[in-house]
């Protein structure tokens, strides 16, 4: 949970300074619900279900020069339906920041693999 909060922290101090030092900046963001309404012969109900894919971020990019610029991206998943067992409400996805430029793009931290992108 420290981690996460960090995190937080982190994403929170990119993003109020990212108007200062980023060429361009994006938040995004994603909500899959369905709301179920069930009639059981004996009264209906309603309910709010999610699936994984809901999400939240913020990503961007900074220019050193012509050819080597500076990215990063923070995303987070986010429990839309409160199904989640224990307090992680919020957590993690992709999380980097790199360089990107002739030579290809580095980049340090937490990425989806290119099986999972595909």
């Amino acid at each position: 949970m420290k981690f996460v909060k960090t995190t937080i922290a982190l994403g929170l101090l990119v993003t109020l300074s990212a108007p200062v030092m980023a060429n361009e900046y994006n938040f995004y963001g994603r909500a899959n619900l369905a709301f179920q309404v069930s009639d059981d012969g004996e009264g209906s109900f309603t309910e709010v279900k999610a699936n994984d894919d809901s999400r939240l971020g913020v990503a961007g990019d900074y220019t050193l020069n012509d050819s080597l610029d500076v990215i990063f991206k923070m995303e987070f998943h986010i429990d839309m339906d409160g199904d989640t067992e224990g307090s992680d409400v919020i957590k993690q996805r992709n999380q980097y920041i790199g360089l990107k430029g002739d030579f290809g793009t580095l980049m340090l931290g937490k990425r989806d693999t290119v099986l999972k992108n595909s």
